[in-house]
């Protein structure tokens, strides 16, 4: 089975951001690394490629959601 890599890249506005995305991501079935300033997020995903074309829109859309929420009072 050959194994595929994705590299995802995010901007944080706030740590908080970036705990509410790598919490998510601890919940998932995956294998991933996560490197991480308080301003960004780099997310590697690897595995076969329809797993990651599935997992990767999870991020995604984790991100855009935690975006969403943390600038929320």
């Amino acid at each position: 089975m050959v194994r595929y890599k994705r590299v995802l890249n995010f901007r944080a506005d706030s740590t908080t951001q970036v705990i509410g995305v790598l919490e998510a991501l601890s919940k998932l079935d995956i294998d991933v690394v996560a490197d991480f300033t308080p301003s960004s997020l780099k997310v590697t995903v690897y595995g076969t490629k329809d797993k990651i074309r599935e997992v990767s829109r999870k991020i995604i859309s984790m991100a855009k959601q935690s975006k969403s929420t943390s600038g929320n009072p």
